[in-house]
């Protein structure tokens, strides 16, 4: 594997050396969040995350569950009787009322200062329910570029792409092969890409072309990318019953 290729962005689940902090937002859990709980080095819910995380485990029956290292938020959406359980367990719960950050940029915040900034973040609930909130989710991520944030659900699998970014290793078992490059919010003056279907030499906009419903090539086993400016890297999920064929974790 050459040294370009080592550099590119690999699908985090299918990286066997990961690291990761995951974060959890206050929407509906994809099926594999039992997973990828397990798996996470720390653990971070923001505000009514944490709701999402103890339901999710009460429904299973789980009582020894790992609890997250912290909850961040105005604590609007968590429930007293949540915060005393969770606490019992260890979790810390860092209290911030500015209203000129979401939660997610408070979570992220949180992260910076007291996680280990080297490990990449996963983000579940960042998208469905309120555009408001999913467009949130995805600003946070420009912001906190210093962060390798990769937002997965069952549906997508994204993550910005910045200038001097290589490219984006296809995954194996996680995603399908219908993909996207999309200036979210952002004109990108130029982007040149190799290993796909359909390839970009050119500047996207919301206002003039982007690249949704694109492919990756049938032999491509990953995708350059040279983007001017920072471009958001989407990919179709891969359906829960192929990544766990024997219908668990």
């Amino acid at each position: 594997m050459s040294k370009t290729v080592k550099e590119m962005i690999r699908h985090p689940m299918e990286d066997p050396d990961i690291h990761f902090t995951l974060l959890v937002l206050n929407y509906k859990l994809p099926r594999f969040f039992e997973y990828v709980w397990s798996k996470a080095d720390s653990r971070v819910c923001a505000d009514g995350g944490i709701n999402r995380v103890l339901n999710y485990f009460a429904e299973k029956g789980v009582n020894d569950y790992t609890p997250p290292n912290y909850v961040v938020g105005d604590f609007d959406s968590v429930n007293q009787s949540v915060r005393q359980s969770v606490s019992e367990k260890g979790c810390e719960f860092i209290e911030i009322h500015d209203q000129d950050f979401n939660d997610i940029e408070k979570s992220l915040s949180v992260i910076s200062r007291y996680g280990n900034t080297e490990n990449p973040v996963i983000v579940l609930g960042a998208y469905g329910g309120r555009l408001d909130h999913t467009l949130a989710a995805l600003k946070a991520g420009i912001i906190y570029q210093k962060l390798r944030i990769f937002y997965l659900d069952d549906d997508n699998f994204s993550t910005w792409i910045f200038p001097g970014d290589k490219g984006v290793i296809r995954p194996n078992v996680w995603t399908r092969k219908t993909c996207g490059l999309l200036p979210a919010g952002i004109p990108v003056k130029h982007v040149k890409t190799s290993g796909l279907r359909w390839n970009c030499d050119f500047g996207l906009s919301m206002h003039t072309i982007i690249s949704s419903s694109n492919e990756f090539a049938d032999d491509a086993e990953y995708v350059e990318i040279e983007t001017s400016d920072p471009i958001l890297w989407t990919n179709q999920a891969q359906k829960y019953e192929v990544i766990f064929p024997n219908g668990n974790i």
